[in-house]
């Protein structure tokens, strides 16, 4: 959903592929480097909020003993409710990166689960997985050109290569469309009032100035004027006497 790649790209992804990205001293968003070494090699993105959920993913990894490098799977098998490794009694510490199927299979699972699938269905609104590819392209195409998108989802002709930059500017206007989370969204939207507010502030703060410095010179400018009034009344009087 975050970064439109196909399920069958998941097995071969690695720690090292996942690369966060600042702006303005906060994490805009992930490169994420797929097929690396392949021809088909491409880069695409995901949205902060997935970069911290894997985090923490990672942090549930780490808690078991894994040792999480460079090199280890992305994603990895269950390591906690996986019957097939209790049986087998394996080190939960030494993961299994998740194939595709294992993946569509844990999907339809969880669907099942929270009632968007039933026991004898045959036809469905939405494909199991490649849904969510969907997702992303319907979304980032609210924000994004779709030649823009398609070279994110590794569809675009080799004749057009953008500059990363260029890619990962047009990336973060469909960032808000890609988020899942309402309270995430929320939260961007008040740091957004913040900053225009801030702004707003700091024009009054420098209307304030500008006005106060003409208020000043318009005092000075009064006083000036009334010392030589005084003046021309001090001397307008000794000529009478």
């Amino acid at each position: 959903m975050s970064s439109g790649i196909r399920l069958g790209a998941i097995l071969a992804l690695r720690w090292r592929d996942l690369e966060p990205l600042e702006k303005d001293g906060k994490i805009a968003a992930a490169k994420l480097t797929v097929y690396r070494g392949e021809p088909e090699e491409y880069i695409t993105f995901v949205t902060p909020e997935c970069y911290e959920a894997v985090l923490e993913y990672r942090r549930r990894r780490e808690a078991i003993g894994e040792s999480v490098g460079p090199d280890s799977p992305l994603i990895r098998d269950a390591w906690d409710n996986n019957r097939y490794r209790r049986n087998r009694k394996e080190d939960p510490r030494v993961p299994r990166p998740l194939t595709a199927k294992a993946i569509a299979n844990e999907m339809g699972l969880f669907l099942k689960k929270i009632g968007l699938r039933g026991e004898g269905q045959e036809r469905y609104e939405f494909k199991q997985v490649h849904g969510f590819r969907k997702f992303f392209k319907t979304n980032a195409e609210r924000a994004m050109k779709t030649l823009d998108v398609e070279k994110l989802m590794g569809h675009a002709e080799n004749y057009y290569k953008p500059p990363l930059d260029y890619l990962l500017d047009e990336y973060l206007k469909a960032v808000p469309h890609l988020t899942v989370s309402e309270a995430r969204h929320l939260k961007n939207e008040m740091e957004r009032k913040i900053v225009v507010s801030d702004k707003k502030v700091g024009e009054l703060e420098r209307e304030n100035v500008v006005l106060q410095n003409r208020l000043e010179k318009i005092e000075r400018s009064y006083i000036e004027l009334r010392q030589l009034l005084e003046r021309a009344a001090g001397d307008s009087e000794k000529d009478r006497t």
